[in-house]
This record gives structure tokens, sequence and C-alpha cells, in this order.
């Protein structure tokens, strides 16, 4: 079996337009680097007021890059959303709305580059919130948003552009939904060897860390051991491996642990409750279903 690379959907070009900043972390897995490496007239950020004071003046357009999850986009934290300081979102509206709302008619569209902050109604009444603050039209992906060597973002294939404005709170869009089998047998895993499958019989536990706002672990870890891990794996839908045309703009989100009982075992950082990362192989990627996070959070 060859790993797959996934197509995308190019956005932009390696210079953005408009007047732009973007998130100085170093918690990151590239898509920040290179866009200020490729964005050298952008500002940098680490909170959400520098973001803010940052796109102030200048050209209407405005931009904002960071890693991004529904309804949310950091501004100084890099892949956590651990600080309310340093993330905008519905759940701090009082961190940043003030120094937004100075910026109103200077603003024509306000773009976020970043993963899914206008997806389901989550995003859709973020979007259409900060559109009310600035008087202007806001847009944000419905899913990942990645960014190449040379600068270039590109979205995954059927994610939009969300559009919210002022007077119009846009329908809720779901983010893609790759296909998945009803009940999987077996998981295709990337190992020294090449692309091998675990049968789901020979696993014998699952552990799961949710790492949202808890990027230092603090959260309690859920383990399933057994035939219960089975069971719960395989509705996790967990596809075959493939690439990414691009580093993803997203959040981690939780750490996936699968042991089997001839001692192999596979880590993944989740990334938005929708896609897995190979911790030994990063540049490895699988979709799960978007039930699977909320599988494992209910259990806890």
């Amino acid at each position: 079996m060859t790993v797959e690379l996934l197509r995308s959907e190019p956005v932009a070009g390696a210079t953005v337009s408009g007047r732009a900043s973007i998130d100085t972390s170093t918690n990151d897995n590239g898509y920040l680097r290179i866009a200020r490496d490729t964005n050298p007239q952008a500002g940098r950020h680490g909170n959400a007021q520098q973001a803010i004071s940052n796109i102030n003046g200048g050209e209407r357009t405005k931009v904002l890059i960071g890693h991004g999850y529904r309804g949310l986009i950091v501004t100084g934290t890099g892949q956590s959303a651990s600080d309310p300081a340093r993330y905008i979102s519905l759940t701090n509206q009082a961190n940043w709305q003030p120094a937004m709302a100075a910026l109103k008619g200077q603003c024509s569209i306000l773009y976020l580059y970043a993963c899914h902050p206008g997806v389901s109604q989550e995003g859709a009444n973020f979007l259409f919130n900060l559109a009310q603050v600035l008087g202007c039209t806001v847009m944000g992906p419905t899913g990942f948003i990645y960014i190449n060597p040379q600068g270039m973002f590109s979205l995954e294939p059927r994610s939009v552009w969300q559009s919210a404005t002022p007077t119009h709170r846009p329908n809720p869009i779901e983010a893609p939904t790759p296909y998945f089998r009803e009940l999987l047998e077996e998981i295709f895993v990337v190992v020294d060897t090449g692309v091998v499958g675990m049968k789901i019989e020979d696993v014998v536990s699952l552990t799961f860390t949710p790492l949202m706002r808890n990027p230092e672990n603090r959260s309690p870890s859920l383990t399933i051991r057994g035939a219960d891990s089975q069971e719960v794996l395989k509705r996790l839908a967990l596809t075959e491996p493939f690439r990414l045309p691009g580093i993803p703009g997203a959040v981690v989100t939780g750490r996936l642990q699968i042991q089997a009982g001839d001692g192999t075992e596979k880590q993944f950082l989740v990334l938005n409750e929708r896609m897995l990362q190979d911790q030994d192989n990063p540049e490895i990627f699988h979709y799960w279903s978007k039930e699977a996070a909320s599988i494992l959070l209910n259990a806890m």
C-alpha cells in the first residue's frame, strides 16, 4: 500500500494581501513559521490585544493568521488554546471585544487564516459576532487550511470560506466528512517497515488524553482495555494513512495511544478532533470520525 498525498484547493499566494498579523508562538508545527518567513510585511503578535492593534489602520482588508478550532483563532499560544488572553472566541469576548470595536469603520473584510473557525453553528455565530463588532464582513474556513513550504495556502477539499456580515448570520456549514466504513476490522499504520495492517482483535488498550485547554496534561487520561478497547476502536473509523499538501493550522486537541498485544504501540496527536498525526512519522495523517472524540470524552 502506498501513502496517498491528498489534494487541496489553493486560496492564496505566498504573500497575503491586506494588513496582516501572525502569531509569534514557537509552539508550532511549522505553519506559523512558514507564514512569518513568507510574509515579512505582516505584524507579529503574542496575544489578542496585540493582534488587533497590528491590524489597526492601513488597508481595509485585514488578516489574522494562527492555529484555529471551531469558533476560535489562537493569537499567541500556537497549537494550544490554553490562555484566554491569547485566543479570540465567543467564550472570552470580554478579553478582546473592546479592542476589536476600536477598528469599526476601518475594515471592509477580515480573513481568519486558521483551521475551522467558521465551521458549524459555533463558527457561524462566532463570525457573525465578529462582523457585528467590526461592522464588516468576516470570513473563516469550514475545514483544514494548509501552508506549503513556499508559503502557499490551500483548503481541504469540499471546505469553503464561511462568510458573515453585520446584518447576516450565516447558515451553519459542517466540515467535510471523509468516507468511513461502518465498522473496522483492521487499521493501517506506518511502522519502520512501511504501511502495515494492525488487526483490531490484537489491540489490548486504547488511551486518550484531552488537550484542548489542557496543554500540560493535567486532565486525567482515559484508558480502555481488552474487548472494550477493540469495540471503541472499530467505531473510531480510522482511515488509511495519507500525506497532506501542506502543514495544517490546527490546534492539538488530544493524544491517542494504541497498544497491540505483540508490543506494537502507536501514538497520535489529535488535531481539531478530526485528524490524527502519527507522532513517530509526523508527515503521516489519518482522518477519524467526528464522533470519535465525543465517544472518548463522554466515557471519561
